[in-house]
């Protein structure tokens, strides 16, 4: 068999088989209806929770709004600014905060230094452009019981400057929502929500004071990124839970621009990468389950199976080109048929289009291949519907908003670039965490 074509058709069965199987689980487990928690604990959140919440060049309207929906939870709250003083060290006194000022450290160090001045049972780890609901930290604290010993709720996505950052990145957030769901059914949390996390604090202050939470470690590579996945994994580790409350959902702020997101997503695959590499050496990812485990895998490597499907694909045609320049004629005189045998029907199309003489694949494809072959093409079959269900479910989400749905899709591409950059610089041996 051609080399060339036989790395295509398993690259490209790969990603097909992969998609189907991902999409389907998922969909398919995040609508199963779980029995409804009944939370009887209950607490006076009044002196038994404290926020800490790092900032650093937050938008002032916005940081305003978070710190007075802080104050209506009637907690204490420290603020720690991250390189930054003015104008939040006042609005923070003014009702009746605390304000920490340290040099510029990143999001970790600003949360380490927060959390030393915490005394009370729970802590609140908050971002500083997260909206508390009214009512939500208590209703969050009464889901820690058990074995579940760190909590974070839904995240809603307000509108910034930018309409295709904001709608990309709801988008996202209703990819992510959806995987959780899933991942959930057996269990597993892939990450708490870092915007917004309530944990007992015997628990989690330990570790984040220790040299551990500077950074995570593996081999001689290290990363300051993913301090809530590290935290979530930490807790699993010490034979405890974290749980995402469904019926709690906080606001927090799309960024201003769509490189600033682009930026987002770089910095969350990244984590991703490093956290997957660390887990397969260290043998946890299969302690959370094998959909956890697939999942992980699949969103870090499809990218990359892509790339080669895609090269590949492209070298085959350019070579049968060049054999065959009357080609060139008549997709020239047709070129509707010639984009939808490239991009659509593609390798499949060879045996049923007049471009391409039909014993193509016969003559290259080894009898032995035959069958692989013929799983190819019904792989990429099941993998465009369950593509198609997907899209659907997204455009259900905006069906009041074609515009709002059409612009949410730029998410894929981003996401897609924005995990191959990371696959790349996932050995570096330091990101800044902003």
């Amino acid at each position: 068999m051609r080399f060339d074509i036989e790395i295509y058709l398993i690259t490209s069965t790969l990603v097909s088989a992969f998609t189907f199987i991902y999409i389907t689980f998922t969909l398919l487990l995040s609508s199963v209806k779980k029995g409804k928690k009944t939370h009887t604990q209950e607490v006076n959140v009044s002196g038994n929770v404290t926020a800490v919440i790092p900032v650093y060049n937050e938008n002032i309207s916005l940081f305003k709004k978070v710190i007075q929906s802080v104050k209506r939870e009637k907690i204490k709250f420290i603020v720690v600014g991250d390189g930054v003083s003015e104008p939040y060290k006042s609005i923070v006194e003014n009702e009746d905060g605390t304000f920490v000022s340290i040099k510029k450290g990143g999001k970790r160090k600003a949360i380490k230094e927060g959390i030393k001045f915490v005394k009370t049972p729970y802590v609140l780890l908050l971002d500083s452009d997260t909206i508390l609901p009214q009512g939500g930290v208590k209703r969050l604290i009464s889901a820690i019981q058990g074995k579940v010993v760190a909590v974070s709720p839904e995240i809603k996505i307000i509108r910034g400057k930018s309409k295709l950052a904001y709608y990309s990145s709801e988008v996202v957030q209703l990819l992510r929502r959806i995987t959780y769901k899933a991942l959930s059914i057996f269990g597993s949390v892939l990450t708490l929500n870092g915007q917004c996390i309530v944990a007992r604090t015997d628990i989690i202050k330990p570790f984040i004071l220790s040299k551990e939470y500077d950074e995570v470690r593996f081999f001689r590579f290290s990363t300051i990124l993913g301090d809530d996945r590290q935290l979530t994994d930490y807790i699993y580790k010490s034979g405890m839970k974290v749980e995402i409350v469904e019926d709690v959902i906080v606001k927090t702020r799309a960024p201003d621009n769509v490189s600033t997101f682009f930026k987002q997503l770089t910095r969350w695959y990244r984590a991703n990468n490093f956290f997957m590499f660390k887990e397969i050496f260290d043998g946890s990812i299969f302690k959370k389950g094998v959909f956890y485990a697939f999942s992980l895998i699949y969103w870090n490597t499809l990218p990359l199976l892509i790339i080669v499907s895609d090269l590949t694909f492209i070298e085959i045609m350019l070579r049968h080109l060049f054999l065959h320049p009357r080609i060139l004629a008549r997709i020239w005189e047709d070129p509707a048929h010639a984009i939808y045998f490239l991009i659509i029907r593609r390798i499949g199309g060879f045996m049923h289009t007049p471009y391409v003489d039909p014993s193509f694949v016969y003559r290259h494809i080894d009898p032995f291949y035959f069958e692989f072959f013929m799983l190819h093409n019904l792989m990429g079959e099941l993998s465009s519907l369950a593509s198609s269900i997907m899209l659907l479910m997204i455009f259900v989400h905006f069906r009041k908003n074609i515009k709002g749905f059409i612009l949410g899709l730029s998410a894929f591409p981003l996401m897609f670039f924005a995990e191959i950059i990371a696959t790349f610089t996932v050995l570096k041996k330091k990101w800044g965490s902003r």
